[in-house]
């Protein structure tokens, strides 16, 4: 994540910049794909397009007088009980203003609605913060997130790849985390696990048709 050390002035900005968190929308593809280039220049043209075209929910947005200046991306791990926050940025010119806050608070809320117990910050925020910002630890610290400690770790496929990756920090989201006023089933819909139609299909003839329809058809 890229953020940086915030100033008297700039917290005084903050109080009176109205920063605006929301999903992403389909007239912000260009916008937020010049954001993604210009603070992860390691994301590909066609990674990026893939987002936007297969998992848009993944993504929202932060606004400051109506500008795109960052952006987060979450992946809901409904198996591991956990949502990792693999992309997460600020624009320099909008940093001190409360930007990354509201959007890993809006992070944290989408994983309370979703079922999710733990927040786990991904390979690309972590590296992003390690190698350019300075302070991003006091930002994490402030927030809550803590070192991933073995103990810690989930069994699971998925938690073990993150270890490999490098990721060292986590946040266990508790229930007393703030959530929201009421369920936010729009949230829990949209990134509900996706189940293949092949698959889908093959289960909905076995409940039809018995057993028979899960062997493979025969050739004459």
């Amino acid at each position: 994540m890229l953020l940086s050390p915030s100033t008297a002035a700039d917290r005084s900005s903050e109080r009176s910049t109205a920063v605006t968190v929301r999903p992403l929308r389909l007239l912000d593809g260009l916008a937020v794909t010049g954001v993604i280039r210009h603070l992860f220049p390691q994301c590909s043209g066609a990674r990026i397009r893939r987002w936007l075209r297969d998992e848009p929910h993944s993504l929202a947005v932060a606004l400051v007088q109506g500008r795109l200046v960052g952006v987060v991306r979450l992946q809901v791990h409904p198996g591991d009980g956990c949502t990792e926050i693999d992309l997460l940025g600020v624009l320099p010119s909008a940093r001190g203003q409360g930007v990354g806050t509201a959007l890993l608070r809006h992070a944290e809320q989408t994983a309370c609605a979703c079922g999710a117990s733990c927040v786990l910050l991904g390979p690309q925020t972590v590296e992003s913060a390690q190698q350019v910002q300075v302070g991003a630890d006091g930002f994490f610290s402030r927030a809550g997130y803590v070192p991933l400690q073995p103990q810690d770790a989930l069994l699971s496929g998925h938690d073990l790849s993150l270890r490999r990756e490098g990721v060292s920090l986590q946040r266990c989201l508790k229930r007393e985390v703030p959530m929201p006023a009421s369920p936010r089933w729009g949230l829990r819909e949209a990134h509900r696990p996706r189940v293949p139609h092949a698959l889908f299909s093959r289960v909905v003839r076995h409940a039809l048709l018995g057993f028979s329809a899960w062997a493979p058809a025969r050739t004459t």
